[in-house]
């Protein structure tokens, strides 16, 4: 257990002497299709970043 106290303790300082942080989330890859000889955003996809 004292082990992983330190090693804990060491990646929080090194994170923050980087400035990085997580909030746990988990980002979906984007759904793209082929309109007109171009990749746009699904309309399911836009609706669904649009409204979070």
């Amino acid at each position: 257990m004292q082990k992983i106290s330190g090693y804990n303790q060491a990646m929080e300082a090194e994170n923050s002497r980087k400035g990085l942080m997580s909030d746990c989330a988990v980002v979906e890859k984007p759904a793209v299709q082929l309109v007109n000889g171009k990749c746009e955003l699904s309309r399911q996809y836009a609706v669904k970043a649009i409204s979070t």
